[in-house]
């Protein structure tokens, strides 16, 4: 299981941006983040830059799968239905759950997830709400 946040794991390292332009902006060595856009996944994926992308539904999945997505990131309650269609067409990229805590990750555990991600991470960059 993935487990991205927490003080005790090492994990990589998230830069938010809002559109192609701000990529200039940001690191090397650095996994983009942001909310489902097709044409930051192409961007992304015709160069070949790893991100992490806030989706909300099985299409959007699919799409960012199918577009090099590292990650797919989604709330508790999506993430079930969204890794086992992952599964079921053996996606490359990794199903994370957004939790709020330590304790969340049995539930996310039990239900098979690829890994989590705390809010916290989210809310650390500056971009999201």
């Amino acid at each position: 299981m993935i487990i991205i946040g927490s003080d005790y794991i090492g994990h990589d390292y998230f830069e938010g941006v809002h559109e192609i332009k701000d990529i200039v902006h940001t690191s090397s060595n650095t996994t983009l983040l942001f909310f489902y856009n097709l044409d930051l996944m192409e961007y992304c994926f015709k160069n070949t830059l790893p991100y992490a992308v806030i989706l909300n539904s099985i299409q959007e999945a699919v799409f960012a799968n199918n577009l090099g997505a590292k990650y797919l990131i989604t709330d508790e309650h999506k993430s079930k239905t969204i890794q086992t269609v992952a599964e079921n067409y053996m996606f490359d990229s990794k199903v994370l759950s957004i939790i709020d805590g330590i304790e969340m990750i049995e539930n996310v555990a039990i239900n098979g997830i690829d890994g989590v991600i705390y809010k916290k991470i989210l809310e650390g960059l500056s971009w999201v709400e």
